[in-house]
């Protein structure tokens, strides 16, 4: 029957090329799952984690460290740090104690960070392990409490950008 590759919403008809069977998604999960894991629990290092910034000027800021000739770090004074925070690397340490931004941060920024803060005291927010964006660590008690409020009340604007791959509907290419 001619009738029998129609569908009535207009669409091509699917071939067996576009459909993809359960089991290969399944698959796909599996390795992405097992390729975050493996992300997780590798220990980050300056040769691995940051990039070193030829252009960084030092003596722009009093408080420059030898930290701040990297490219990731995006601010650095007595209250804060603002890194910008690649994919794949966690923000904190996941349940496993892996390593993060947080305790490589600590470790790398130990003398400026204020003797009563505990490295946990540090975080302001997080972003998840594959999305990249800018986060900012407190080095004292009092930024940390004004940040967190900051971002408890939602003081602070946030603003997100995807990379989609594939096709989405109109309607949601038309508004949110």
């Amino acid at each position: 029957n001619d009738n029998d590759n129609h569908n009535d919403n207009d669409d091509p008809p699917k071939t067996e090329s576009t459909i993809i069977p359960e089991t290969v998604l399944q698959y796909e999960r599996q390795l992405r799952k097992n390729r975050a894991a493996k992300r997780a629990s590798t220990p980050l290092d300056r040769s691995t984690f940051f990039q070193f910034n030829s252009n960084s000027n030092s003596n722009s800021n009093s408080n420059a460290n030898a930290n701040d000739n990297f490219s990731n770090v995006l601010h650095n004074d007595d209250h804060i740090i603002v890194v910008n925070k690649p994919s794949g690397v966690l923000t904190v340490p996941g349940i496993n104690s892996n390593p993060s931004l947080l305790s490589f941060l600590y470790k790398e920024y130990k003398d400026e960070i204020d003797t009563e803060m505990k490295m946990e005291h540090m975080i302001i927010h997080r972003l998840d392990m594959d999305t990249s964006g800018i986060v900012i660590f407190a080095k004292d008690k009092q930024s940390m409490s004004k940040l967190q409020k900051s971002f408890r009340e939602r003081q602070v604007e946030k603003e997100y950008e995807a990379l989609v791959c594939g096709h989405l509907p109109l309607n949601i290419l038309s508004g949110c």
